[in-house]
């Protein structure tokens, strides 16, 4: 029986914004080398937000504030899975696990008004780990007071779902709102094919 809901952030509730805007500047290449040293380092609390946007506008050679506007810029809620976060709340213990740099992603929830959605928020840099590390899945279920083998976990990378699985979470890699119907069951919100 499946009691708690754990969700990724970026790419599932909100818009993907290092990719995006890392795609905007550099060659594919490159942009996944520094997405796997600066914004890392920055996920994990290696460094702070403040030096990582330093770091990216120096390279991207703009300045720090454009560079930061551009990052809020990316920013897209995806109000479908807002309302089956709420729809899930009552039957679920519904979690975030994000990596990002703490300020980044605070000052979204709270700007959004997103943060009384869960019950419990990790976020990588507070912790310093990130996913796919099983460190980060096991503090979420201890934040959620319950056990892998009872959660879903909610995320567009399918290796951080593999992870998750790995650990005996039930994995659902997100595509859209529709795979995620399918996948948990929720009252309220109707299931793919029910109207079919």
């Amino acid at each position: 029986m499946y009691q708690a809901l754990v969700i990724d952030f970026f790419g599932v509730i909100c818009s993907e914004v290092a990719p995006h805007w890392l795609g905007r500047y550099f060659s594919p290449t490159r942009a996944e080398q520094i997405k796997a040293t600066i914004v890392h380092a920055a996920d994990v609390g290696d460094i702070s937000q403040s030096t990582m946007f330093d770091q990216l506008a120096n390279l991207a050679g703009i300045s720090v504030p454009r560079a930061e506007a551009e990052w809020e810029a990316e920013v897209r809620i995806d109000v479908d899975m807002i309302d089956f976060v709420i729809a899930a709340a009552p039957l679920y213990k519904v979690g975030m696990l994000t990596n990002s740099p703490s300020p980044f992603v605070r000052g979204i929830l709270r700007r959004h008004k997103l943060s009384g959605l869960f019950r419990a928020i990790v976020v990588s840099s507070e912790i310093r780990t990130a996913k796919p590390e099983r460190r980060a899945y096991e503090r979420i279920l201890k934040e959620l007071g319950t056990v892998a083998s009872a959660a879903f976990m909610i995320d567009d990378n399918p290796v951080n779902v593999a992870a998750a699985a790995k650990i005996g979470m039930k994995g659902i890699v997100f595509h859209s709102v529709d795979d995620v119907k399918r996948a948990v069951p929720v009252k309220g919100l109707p299931r793919i094919g029910d109207y079919e």
